[in-house]
């Protein structure tokens, strides 16, 4: 396994779950939030955002974040990814992520 997806919104655990996953699989994350926004904290022009995170994505990735905002990435994670997981919190807990998700996988890259 050497691509990972991770989808959920915000707060639903995205960052926990790479994480363990990383941990597992030895592999390096690109946190999405990280190349998002501009120092002033405005959001990055969408064409850079997608510039920044393909130049990362080398052989080897577990991609954290949604950022749909854009076609190409989203479809770019879809091919390549050996694994895709999303996460949905738990509708009215407080809890932490960690403890409040559901988690469903998608596991079909044959080849």
């Amino acid at each position: 396994m050497n691509k990972i997806s991770v989808f959920g919104p915000t707060g639903s655990g995205k960052s926990f779950v790479a994480g363990e996953l990383s941990k597992i699989f030895n592999l390096p994350i690109i946190y999405f939030d990280h190349y998002s926004w501009n120092p002033d904290m405005s959001p990055v022009d969408k064409d850079i955002f997608v510039e920044r995170i393909l130049s990362m994505a080398g052989d080897k990735w577990i991609m954290d974040g949604n950022h749909s905002r854009d076609d190409e990435l989203t479809r770019y994670r879809f091919t390549e990814s050996g694994l895709i997981v999303f996460l949905e919190p738990k509708i009215g807990s407080s809890k932490k992520p960690q403890s409040s998700k559901r988690l469903s996988c998608r596991n079909e890259k044959q080849s």
